[in-house]
């Protein structure tokens, strides 16, 4: 069996589109939530811009594995703006996303193989941290990654 990373380019938007979708989906119904197809399909459309765009802009990087030449996971990481603070006089940030690993290839180290990718991207650009929204099922590779929990909060509105 072959196994590969490539960066993945704008060209590859549906696809990173389709499984960050597949993601939120599999979240939602992990936490009992309903789920509203029409928002789904704007939530790829919009992903769908928002990728192929910040990729064109250099704004964002993202990376496939292919078994065999097949993609079957992904992660992404998006520069964003940030108000300023220690360690980020740039006003910039990575925050690292749509880590998916379709099911039938899950259990393969195939996630922290992309998260390792992406982390040496971060690296390479001379970023001192990285963020992350973590799911339940993700947690135990982010800890053994050395991710910390941070103290961010939220309120709805």
């Amino acid at each position: 069996m072959e196994i590969t990373i490539r960066p993945a380019t704008h060209e590859d938007a549906p696809l990173l589109a389709d499984w960050h979708v597949r993601m939120f989906i599999e979240l939602l119904e992990e936490e009992g939530q309903a789920i509203n197809p029409q928002e789904m399909l704007v939530l790829n459309a919009v992903t769908q811009q928002y990728l192929a765009t910040r990729l064109a802009q250099d704004k964002a990087a993202a990376w496939l594995l292919l078994e065999n030449q097949q993609p079957v996971a992904c992660a992404a990481v998006s520069i964003l703006p940030c108000v300023p603070a220690p360690g980020r006089l740039d006003m910039e940030y990575p925050l690292l996303h749509s880590v998916f690993t379709l099911p039938e290839h899950r259990r393969k180290g195939y996630a922290r193989r992309l998260v390792e990718q992406a982390l040496e991207w971060c690296r390479q650009r001379g970023f001192s941290s990285v963020d992350l929204h973590a799911s339940r099922a993700g947690e135990p590779l982010y800890r053994a990654l050395g991710f910390q929990p941070t103290h961010e909060m939220r309120l709805a509105l």
